[in-house]
């Protein structure tokens, strides 16, 4: 999102050792990064391409460089899944979000991102060649992973 990346890029003008990109996740040349964040992006990658992007990042962090993932995931369970997105739902109209911006939003979503499950995410990093994988938040249907290289 071009207007992410130039908000990113506003905020982080004083930091040096910052790089803000803006690309597809599996052309960045990752090479000596210390760092990498994915905010709730991993999951718009088809699962295919899921891994290619992991072993990416992997390969061109540091050693000991991490990767800081952060998405929403699918739970255990269906009937979980639909108590935790009903909860979801109504956070969302609590914070004052009208009900057919919630649909709308929902609706545009449901065919382009595919969330996997917290065990997936797990064993793709692993897969991916990270040595050690830590849950640093978890939030209803949301979690973010350290991932160290």
């Amino acid at each position: 999102e071009a207007d992410m990346v130039r908000a990113a890029r506003q905020r982080c003008a004083h930091l040096d050792n910052v790089h803000v990109t803006q690309g597809d996740a599996e052309d960045i040349d990752y090479s000596g990064a210390g760092a990498v964040v994915m905010y709730y992006t991993l999951q718009f990658a088809t699962p295919a391409r899921r891994l290619a992007i992991l072993r990416r990042i992997a390969a061109g962090l540091q050693e000991g460089g991490g990767l800081f993932l952060f998405e929403k995931i699918l739970l255990p369970d269906p009937r979980t899944q639909d108590i935790v997105g009903q909860l979801y739902q109504e956070h969302k109209v609590l914070n004052g979000f009208d009900t057919t911006e919630i649909y709308n939003k929902a609706r545009s979503l449901r065919s382009v991102m595919a969330p996997v499950s917290s065990e997936r995410n797990v064993a793709d990093l692993r897969e991916a060649g990270f040595s050690s994988v830590v849950t640093l938040q978890k939030y209803l249907c949301f979690e973010g992973f350290l991932a160290i290289a």
